[in-house]
């Protein structure tokens, strides 16, 4: 095997990586090669995460049902942090200048930019007249079931 053969296989690997992935994750920018590329929910823009998430999937946990805004325009549901998460978060949150991304099944489904949080609850919305908050809400059920 050459070593161009080698980087390709090494590469492939890597980028398989997000494919699966829940997390919250940063997002990088894309002026340099990308080595863990995430396509959006609706496969229109891709975004390039770090190789391992910041927050991991077993640091926050579904805390309610899926809920409507009052004009009913959007859809929500909370996901709570655990201590180490939200210890995480707030660090981010004071001394961060990039953005974090929510991947859910390798997918980039949500956006954090500092802001603070109450308690440990973070609101993941998105439009009423879409399925985008029932697919994210779906897959973290399930992948919580397992």
């Amino acid at each position: 095997m050459n070593l161009r053969a080698g980087i390709l296989i090494v590469f492939c690997l890597v980028a398989k990586l997000a494919q699966g992935q829940t997390g919250f994750f940063m997002l990088l920018d894309k002026s340099s090669p990308c080595t863990t590329p995430v396509l959006s929910l609706d496969k229109n823009r891709e975004y390039c995460i770090t190789p391992e998430p910041i927050i991991e999937e077993k640091e926050f946990t579904i805390s309610s049902n899926i809920g409507f805004n009052l004009p009913h325009t959007e859809k929500y549901f909370n996901l709570k942090l655990s201590a180490k998460a939200l210890s995480v978060w707030k660090l981010l949150a004071r001394n961060m200048s990039d953005k974090l991304v929510f991947v859910v099944e390798g997918r980039a489904v949500g956006f954090f930019s500092g802001g603070r949080i109450e308690g440990q609850t973070i609101s993941i919305s998105g439009k009423a007249d879409t399925d985008d908050i029932d697919w994210v809400y779906t897959k973290l059920k399930e992948r919580a079931s397992k």
